[in-house]
């Protein structure tokens, strides 16, 4: 299969990339950075790997690339949509210039991609798109404000978007992680934090049986579900011991 990757740079991006390459798919890795790009393609030393330097926040940049793919005849079967950022916009004060940063890459990065993409999967009459989402969307996060606000407005999209299409043999699918041992995240390393390899497995899973909603990893996904019941300023204090 031909697959799309954003935010192939590092965390779980690049770690999907390596197991796709693997597998002998077709892969294009888009991110920001140029020298992880580079270090990624001299490591993987596969002439179904190339790279494309993007900043999907740019409405233009984005399409461009997409057309240039396209008049390369190369038109992906699958985007996986995880360029992502999660700077602190609250700490030590509220910081919307950053927030408005934080949603332009992390909300509008994936549409900008899904807009460009969209007419050319109708062609073909089939495609499939894979947000990553965070469970951030349920409870929010001490660390800032833009990153759940992003993801939140990500998955409502996403699930608006899943029905209009399956019809037409477009997926529309959102992988919700729970923490995964990223640079993202500042916690303890536990049995609750999977890998980006393992991140990455699941993903491979959902490209192979698409569905619009699923839970990685199941365990502390669950737990944090049920955390809902909690009130909001002591599941904050707890929230705050772990990242100690």
């Amino acid at each position: 299969m031909k697959i799309l990757v954003t935010g192939a740079s590092s965390g779980i991006g690049r770690a999907l990339v390596q197991q796709l390459v693997a597998q002998n798919h077709e892969v294009v890795g888009i991110a920001r950075r140029e020298p992880e790009l580079a270090a990624l393609r001299e490591e993987l030393t596969s002439p179904r790997f190339i790279t494309r330097v993007c900043d999907v926040a740019d409405p233009q940049t984005a399409l461009q690339l997409v057309n240039s793919l396209i008049e390369q005849n190369w038109i992906p079967d699958i985007a996986v949509l995880g360029a992502a950022i999660f700077p602190d916009d609250i700490r030590p004060a509220f910081d919307l210039p950053l927030f408005k940063k934080i949603i332009e890459v992390n909300l509008f990065g994936v549409f900008h991609v899904i807009n460009a993409l969209l007419p050319h999967f109708l062609t073909q009459r089939r495609g499939q798109f894979i947000a990553l989402g965070s469970m951030a969307v349920y409870r929010g996060s001490a660390r800032g404000a833009g990153y759940p606000a992003s993801k939140a407005a990500l998955l409502a999209a996403m699930k608006s978007l899943a029905p209009c299409y399956r019809q037409k043999n477009i997926h529309f699918s959102t992988v919700i992680f729970g923490p995964i041992l990223t640079s993202m995240w500042e916690g303890k390393k536990s049995f609750l934090t999977p890998t980006p390899e393992q991140a990455a497995d699941y993903i491979l899973r959902v490209i192979h049986r698409p569905k619009p909603i699923s839970y990685y990893p199941l365990l502390s996904t669950s737990l944090y579900r049920l955390s809902l019941l909690l009130p909001d300023k002591l599941f904050v204090y707890l929230s705050e011991k772990m990242l100690k």
